[in-house]
């Protein structure tokens, strides 16, 4: 009789970069750089507010965990990820997806009052999409490489 052996895959991984600017992001493009090499991880990059909205569905459905990442501007996803998140998201269900939830700041954490607002509203938008919040992530200015490569394991695991 013979013998399966099971081997495990990690997540098959849609980042989402949400940001203006790309080019001219130094962070966002370090964390894109390093998170590219994963295997299982793929980069779509939005900076425009044309969006398809109908392919941006259909990419979604083909993962199992998606990454949003963008910088934070006024405690908030930039226009162009506000913009995809009213059109991509809304009245769609993406039950049982998993979302880890980046962001970037421009500033120490010492800056914030309360920091942990700046990722609030993604307990609501899991909530009304179906989706399980796994992580979030907020790199401030004085964060160092080592929060990029806690990252990176948790979307290997």
């Amino acid at each position: 009789m013979g013998c399966t052996t099971s081997i495990y895959k990690h997540p098959k991984t849609l980042v989402v970069l949400m940001h203006p600017n790309p080019d001219k992001s130094v962070r966002n493009k370090l964390i894109i750089d390093e998170i590219s090499k994963l295997d299982n991880v793929t980069v779509r990059t939005i900076s425009s507010t044309k969006i398809d909205v109908e392919a941006e569905k259909k990419v979604l459905l083909e993962y199992q965990r998606i990454v949003f990442q963008y910088p934070v501007q006024w405690y908030n996803v930039p226009g162009v990820g506000k913009e995809y998140l009213d059109q991509v998201l809304r009245k769609y269900n993406l039950k049982g997806k998993q979302l880890i939830v980046v962001n970037t700041t421009g500033a120490p954490k010492s800056s914030y009052k309360n920091p942990e607002v700046i990722t609030e509203l993604w307990n609501h938008i899991v909530h009304y999409c179906g989706m399980i919040l796994e992580k979030t992530f907020t790199l401030f200015i004085d964060d160092d490489v080592a929060k990029i490569q806690e990252l990176k394991e948790a979307i290997n695991k």
